[in-house]
């Protein structure tokens, strides 16, 4: 399971928790008040997926379907503002 990433920038937490990885899909939750550019790149650094692109108000729950993805590491890269979070995903299956 992933771990809590977070980041405090001007008093605003911004935070991704990875609450669930599934073969054909990952979930997590952002924490955030503002606009948030969501996405998925591969151990290359390749974007491979959009995951969200919108408002957060305080609190999202996201899941993506990965079921198009081989297994391997991925990167959720969140855009917040004027910081980023990067959070590491395995896709084992």
């Amino acid at each position: 399971h992933g771990g809590v990433n977070e980041r405090e920038v001007e008093g605003n937490k911004r935070v991704i928790t990875i609450t669930e990885q599934g073969r054909d899909y990952v979930e997590f939750e952002v924490f955030y008040n503002g606009y948030a550019d969501i996405n998925i790149y591969d151990i290359q650094g390749r974007k491979v997926g959009d995951i969200y692109s919108g408002y957060v108000d305080g609190e999202k729950k996201v899941t993506y379907d990965w079921r198009d993805l081989s297994k391997g590491v991925y990167f959720i890269r969140a855009e917040m503002g004027d910081g980023v979070i990067t959070e590491k995903v395995v896709k084992v299956r």
